[in-house]
């Protein structure tokens, strides 16, 4: 069966209306949106996947993550989990992973699950993972990060040794951190550690045409590190609060898409997914994103049209 045969233009509607509506659309919304849409189970996922560096793991374009209320929306879960959004990123001290999983224990497996700590002390670090452990229902993270570094010396020796042992002991599958400050130098800087196996990355229109984000991609990308994109949208809030108006550089990065049909936060997720080294990105505005990668998944593959 087709997409368009399962999707009908009403319901097309509905879900592009939904995920061009604004960046801030309600968690609540999208949930219903998707509560109405199709409920057969497609052929085979919208999504594409992309190698997770040279992990030899595959990982969905398009991950879902950040901070929601994953535990009253646990239909945005299942239907990702359908349309192919299997790369989770767990923020904050949401219980709604952990209640899906815990329902849905099946599941696990198909999705590659991502956590974060902010310690930099390998015993903090051990007491954060458990934690997670236990409150995701899992009995290990598929990539373990250390969040917002912006000096590659915290991952010392000791980070090291601690991440060989929680790997032993299957708790952690790979290894890695988050960054959205300095991030070009500890790209590079990551890039000559055997050790790291990826980096979640700020990188968007503002920052992937330049010089010295492009060196650190390509270190990289040479090292076999996996990258995910976050911040994707580049959002900038005027003083009254509301989004911005877009920059000339924006708009000509996201023209070409715009035309074939694409609303301008999709073109966005397009102008990045146009990097071959970008594995995934990872939507910090979650009530868009399963919405998100079933319209530009499906636009994509010609296979749904308003026609």
């Amino acid at each position: 069966m087709s997409i368009k045969e399962e999707y009908s233009r009403r319901d097309f509607l509905k879900i592009a209306i939904a995920a061009s509506g604004g960046i801030f659309a309600p968690a609540s919304t999208m949930a219903n949106v998707v509560a109405e849409s199709p409920s057969k189970n497609l052929e085979q996922p919208l999504l594409p996947k992309r190698p997770f560096g040279k992990t030899g793991v595959n990982v969905s374009m398009l991950a879902l993550g950040g901070y929601f209320d994953a535990l009253n929306n646990q239909p945005l879960l299942k239907e990702a989990i359908r349309l192919g959004v299997t790369y989770w990123e767990k923020a904050g001290r949401d219980y709604g992973y952990g209640y899906y999983f815990k329902s849905n224990p099946d599941d696990r497996k198909n999705v590659f699950l991502s956590a974060k700590t902010d310690r930099k002390n390998p015993k903090l670090i051990e007491q954060d993972l458990d934690d997670i452990l236990q409150i995701l229902h899992t009995s290990y993270i598929d990539f373990f990060m250390i969040h917002a570094v912006d000096n590659i010396d915290c991952l010392n020796s000791e980070i090291k040794s601690w991440v060989e042992q929680a790997k032993a002991k299957n708790k952690v599958r790979f290894f890695g951190f988050s960054t959205h400050t300095n991030m070009e130098e500890c790209m590079i800087q990551a890039s000559k550690l055997s050790w790291i196996d990826g980096i979640m990355t700020s990188y968007n229109y503002r920052l992937m045409h330049t010089e010295q984000m492009k060196r650190a991609i390509e270190a990289c990308a040479k090292a076999g590190i996996a990258l995910t994109a976050f911040k994707s949208q580049a959002v900038v809030l005027n003083p009254a609060g509301t989004i911005g108006i877009e920059s000339e550089t924006a708009l000509k990065l996201t023209d070409p898409f715009l035309k074939k049909g694409f609303t301008l936060q999709q073109a966005k997720l397009k102008a990045i997914w146009e990097n071959p080294y970008i594995a995934s990105i990872c939507s910090l505005m979650p009530n868009m994103t399963i919405l998100l990668s079933n319209v530009a998944a499906a636009l994509d593959r010609k296979e749904l049209s308003l026609n």
